[in-house]
């Protein structure tokens, strides 16, 4: 259990009984907690992905014909968080490839309105389960979608968001 006066077990809400919180500052930090409760949580196509090219020291990082797309995702947890993992998949359709990714994570404790931040950070890839051909494709990714050529400079691509 957290022994940070500013951090609150789950289930304790605090007392707000002195003059020196309004009312619309109770109301905000009640919603806060019944947001942000105790417990199992999961998101969809919230990690960070990114493109994963085969490299040496003198090249930029290459996507390859003939090679399976690799791409990383990326989460990331603060406060009261235990047990952060991330999942990643890719399907193809034709030129598209539509990218999935699941974040899970426990809450120990609600959010509270301060607290000793911690970050934690997990990873992991996916990949195309066939080579891709030499050619154009769409990635989608949560709100996103980027046109990329293969092959082509890797290191040229940015990371999607997915849902933000």
């Amino acid at each position: 259990m957290n022994t940070d006066k500013d951090c609150l077990p789950c289930g304790r809400l605090p007392r707000m009984d002195g003059m020196h919180v309004n009312q619309s500052l109770r109301l905000l930090f009640f919603g806060m907690v019944a947001l942000s409760g105790c417990g199992e949580r999961i998101a969809e196509d919230q990690a960070r992905v990114c493109f994963s090219a085969e490299f040496d020291a003198t090249e930029d990082p290459q996507l390859q014909a003939d090679e399976a797309l690799v791409l990383f995702a990326m989460a990331s947890a603060g406060c009261h968080t235990e047990d952060l993992a991330v999942s990643c998949q890719v399907e193809r359709d034709g030129d598209t490839l539509f990218v999935t990714t699941e974040t899970t994570w426990r809450r120990t404790e609600p959010l509270a309105l301060s607290c000793e931040a911690v970050l934690m950070m997990t990873t992991t890839s996916c990949e195309t389960d066939e080579p891709l051909a030499a050619g154009a494709y769409t990635v989608v990714y949560g709100d996103e979608e980027l046109d990329i050529e293969i092959p082509s400079d890797a290191g040229d691509l940015p990371c999607l968001e997915g849902i933000q």
